[in-house]
């Protein structure tokens, strides 16, 4: 109990350790989307300032956002598969404990089971024989 206790203790280290990289990954999402309202921001102020027609400024908007929006979407997505792949990994560890744990507590059981039961036949024959010789001399 002591070596599964431990064992669930690290586990829980491991999923608290990937809940923290997954909440640095978001927050590194939310850093991309406050600089891509920056970005908006600096389009405003170049469109007021520019002499560059609204067409090329609202094309020139819509790609940069689109890239912008693309490698967010990207970045997400990777944060969310790198954070899957560690849980299945973490999950597959736990699962490879659990049955060599279980293994070795059956393995024990077995051993003591077998145990208990030569002790008990050396008990019986050890009062078998002992009943013979008291009853030896009664015939």
């Amino acid at each position: 109990l002591a070596a599964t206790t431990g064992s669930l203790e690290e586990q829980t280290v491991a999923v608290d350790q990937m809940r923290s990289e997954f909440q640095e990954a978001k927050a590194h999402a939310e850093d991309l989307e406050r600089k891509n309202e920056e970005l908006v921001s600096s389009l405003d102020a170049a469109q007021k300032n520019n002499a560059m027609s609204s067409e090329d400024l609202v094309q020139r908007h819509s790609t940069e956002l689109a890239q912008l929006e693309q490698r967010h979407a990207a970045l997400l997505e990777e944060a969310h598969q790198s954070h899957a792949i560690r849980i299945a990994a973490r999950e597959q560890e736990m699962a490879e404990t659990f049955a060599s744990e279980k293994a070795h507590l059956e393995q024990c059981c077995r051993a003591e089971s077998e145990q208990l039961t030569q002790n008990l036949l050396e008990e019986q024959k050890a009062a078998h024989q002992q009943h013979a010789e008291s009853t030896a001399g009664c015939t």
